[in-house]
Protein backbone atom coordinates (compact mmCIF):
# COMPACT_ATOMS: atom_id res chain seq x y z
CA UNK A 1 0.00 0.00 0.00
CA UNK A 2 1.07 3.21 -1.07
CA UNK A 3 0.71 5.92 1.66
CA UNK A 4 2.19 9.29 1.92
CA UNK A 5 4.74 10.37 4.95
CA UNK A 6 3.75 10.89 8.31
CA UNK A 7 5.08 14.21 9.66
CA UNK A 8 5.30 14.69 13.27
CA UNK A 9 5.10 18.59 14.15
CA UNK A 10 4.42 19.68 17.73
CA UNK A 11 2.70 15.73 17.94
CA UNK A 12 0.66 16.12 15.46
CA UNK A 13 1.40 14.01 12.67
CA UNK A 14 0.53 15.35 9.25
CA UNK A 15 1.03 13.72 5.68
CA UNK A 16 3.96 14.50 3.05
CA UNK A 17 4.27 13.27 -0.15
CA UNK A 18 6.57 10.44 -0.09
CA UNK A 19 7.31 7.77 -2.49
CA UNK A 20 7.12 4.90 -1.43
CA UNK A 21 5.21 1.48 -0.35
CA UNK A 22 4.78 1.06 3.59
CA UNK A 23 2.65 -1.83 5.15
CA UNK A 24 -0.47 -0.62 6.88
CA UNK A 25 0.96 -2.27 10.21
CA UNK A 26 4.08 -0.47 9.93
CA UNK A 27 1.96 3.35 9.79
CA UNK A 28 -0.40 1.87 12.90
CA UNK A 29 2.69 0.73 14.97
CA UNK A 30 4.40 4.70 14.31
CA UNK A 31 0.85 6.14 16.04
CA UNK A 32 1.15 4.13 18.43
CA UNK A 33 4.77 4.93 19.18
CA UNK A 34 4.06 9.11 18.57
CA UNK A 35 1.07 8.30 20.98
CA UNK A 36 3.18 6.91 23.71
CA UNK A 37 6.12 9.25 23.06
CA UNK A 38 3.06 12.26 23.74
CA UNK A 39 1.94 10.51 26.76
CA UNK A 40 5.62 10.25 27.92
CA UNK A 41 6.72 13.91 27.66
CA UNK A 42 3.69 15.59 28.41
CA UNK A 43 2.78 13.62 31.91
CA UNK A 44 1.26 15.02 34.67
CA UNK A 45 2.39 12.84 37.83
CA UNK A 46 5.49 13.28 39.39
CA UNK A 47 7.82 9.80 38.89
CA UNK A 48 10.84 8.77 41.02
CA UNK A 49 14.23 9.03 39.92
CA UNK A 50 15.53 5.56 38.83
CA UNK A 51 19.22 6.62 37.84
CA UNK A 52 20.75 9.40 38.65
CA UNK A 53 23.92 10.78 36.36
CA UNK A 54 26.32 13.15 37.98
CA UNK A 55 28.50 15.44 35.95
CA UNK A 56 31.85 16.56 37.30
CA UNK A 57 32.28 18.86 34.46
CA UNK A 58 30.38 21.79 32.62
CA UNK A 59 30.88 20.34 29.38
CA UNK A 60 27.17 20.96 27.94
CA UNK A 61 28.24 18.99 25.29
CA UNK A 62 29.21 15.81 27.31
CA UNK A 63 25.51 15.65 28.96
CA UNK A 64 24.24 14.09 25.60
CA UNK A 65 26.98 12.27 25.42
CA UNK A 66 27.02 10.58 28.50
CA UNK A 67 23.14 10.02 28.21
CA UNK A 68 23.81 8.27 24.72
CA UNK A 69 26.51 6.27 26.34
CA UNK A 70 24.87 5.37 29.62
CA UNK A 71 21.20 6.04 29.32
CA UNK A 72 21.17 3.25 26.38
CA UNK A 73 23.10 0.61 28.52
CA UNK A 74 21.45 0.97 31.70
CA UNK A 75 17.70 1.07 30.33
CA UNK A 76 16.06 -1.70 30.65
CA UNK A 77 12.09 -0.91 29.95
CA UNK A 78 11.91 2.16 28.48
CA UNK A 79 10.24 3.18 31.54
CA UNK A 80 12.86 4.25 33.72
CA UNK A 81 13.76 8.08 34.65
CA UNK A 82 16.91 9.70 34.56
CA UNK A 83 18.39 12.99 36.05
CA UNK A 84 21.39 14.75 35.63
CA UNK A 85 23.25 16.23 38.61
CA UNK A 86 25.56 19.11 38.20
CA UNK A 87 28.37 17.74 40.98
CA UNK A 88 30.57 20.55 40.06
CA UNK A 89 27.93 22.91 41.06
CA UNK A 90 27.65 21.21 44.51
CA UNK A 91 24.12 19.29 43.08
CA UNK A 92 23.69 16.01 44.56
CA UNK A 93 20.42 13.68 44.65
CA UNK A 94 18.96 14.57 48.24
CA UNK A 95 17.68 11.72 50.39
CA UNK A 96 14.25 11.57 49.53
CA UNK A 97 15.73 10.59 46.06
CA UNK A 98 18.03 8.26 47.08
CA UNK A 99 15.37 6.22 48.76
CA UNK A 100 14.40 5.48 45.58
CA UNK A 101 17.49 5.14 43.09
CA UNK A 102 19.05 2.29 41.63
CA UNK A 103 22.11 3.70 40.54
CA UNK A 104 24.54 6.78 40.32
CA UNK A 105 26.84 7.03 37.61
CA UNK A 106 29.89 8.99 37.93
CA UNK A 107 30.80 9.16 33.93
CA UNK A 108 34.29 11.23 34.05
CA UNK A 109 35.74 14.92 33.69
CA UNK A 110 38.53 16.44 32.04
CA UNK A 111 39.46 17.46 35.35
CA UNK A 112 41.52 15.46 37.75
CA UNK A 113 40.25 13.65 41.16
CA UNK A 114 43.48 14.44 42.31
CA UNK A 115 42.98 18.20 41.79
CA UNK A 116 42.80 19.79 45.29
CA UNK A 117 42.47 23.39 43.87
CA UNK A 118 38.41 22.61 42.95
CA UNK A 119 36.52 23.52 45.83
CA UNK A 120 33.25 21.14 44.27
CA UNK A 121 35.38 17.78 45.09
CA UNK A 122 35.83 17.57 48.58
CA UNK A 123 31.65 18.07 48.68
CA UNK A 124 31.32 15.17 45.45
CA UNK A 125 33.74 12.88 48.09
CA UNK A 126 31.66 13.29 51.06
CA UNK A 127 28.07 12.95 48.53
CA UNK A 128 30.13 9.14 47.47
CA UNK A 129 30.73 7.97 50.79
CA UNK A 130 27.46 8.92 52.44
CA UNK A 131 25.58 7.43 49.52
CA UNK A 132 28.31 4.02 50.14
CA UNK A 133 27.54 3.91 54.16
CA UNK A 134 24.04 4.61 54.09
CA UNK A 135 22.69 3.38 50.98
CA UNK A 136 23.34 0.01 50.04
CA UNK A 137 20.78 -0.84 47.78
CA UNK A 138 22.44 1.90 45.65
CA UNK A 139 25.25 0.95 43.11
CA UNK A 140 27.82 3.04 42.03
CA UNK A 141 29.79 2.96 38.90
CA UNK A 142 32.59 5.59 37.98
CA UNK A 143 33.96 6.16 34.69
CA UNK A 144 37.25 7.46 33.84
CA UNK A 145 38.55 10.19 35.87
CA UNK A 146 40.02 8.29 39.06
CA UNK A 147 36.56 6.57 40.05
Amino acid sequence: MAIKELVVDNFNMNEATFDHTVQASDVELMKDMFTYLKQRLTQERTRAVDYAIVLDDDQNVMKHLYEAMWVGQIMKTGEEKFHFYRGYLQEHPDDETLQNLKLIVFPGSVQSVYDSSLEWMPPLMGFIRKVYDNFPNIKLMGGCYGH
